[in-house]
Parts: C-alpha cells; sequence; structure tokens
C-alpha cells in the first residue's frame, strides 16, 4: 500500500510453493530491477530538502516538515 502512495510499482509477494531455480530466478530480477532503480538515484533526501526551500515556491525550512516525502518527491518531479 505504501508503494502505491508513492506511486511506485506494485511487487508480488513471493510464492513459497514455487520451484527452488523459479524462485531464485525471481529473486535475482528483482536484485536486478532492484540495483537498476538505484542507479538511477543520485539525489539524496537532504539534497532533495534544500533545493525544495531554495526554488521560492513559498516552502521554508519553518514548513518543510509537514509535507510528506510522497509530496516532496513529486514536488521535485514537477518542478
Amino acid at each position: 500500500m505504501i508503494r502505491e502512495c508513492l506511486g511506485e510499482d506494485k511487487i508480488e509477494p513471493p510464492d513459497p510453493n514455487l520451484h527452488p531455480k523459479i524462485r531464485r530466478m525471481k529473486a535475482l530480477a528483482r536484485y536486478r530491477d532492484k540495483v537498476k532503480a538505484q542507479k538511477g538515484m543520485g539525489i539524496t533526501l537532504e539534497t532533495t530538502l534544500v533545493s525544495i526551500c531554495c526554488m521560492g515556491i513559498g516552502i521554508t525550512p519553518l514548513n518543510i516538515g509537514e509535507l510528506s516525502y510522497a509530496a516532496l518527491s513529486t514536488i521535485v518531479q514537477t518542478y
């Protein structure tokens, strides 16, 4: 549910009744996707917070605590 709120893809839970080879192949595919996704994330949370405060859209260090993480990522993507 958290992934859906953040706008990320939904991940199916692993099935314990799968054949071990298929389970291993799916685990490796999930790991590959995770590594691929991390390569695109070059900005840290601290940098995101500072950049949002510097955008000049009325968000300051005093009121940035009222925004959720999902709102922060949406603002950065839109900007």
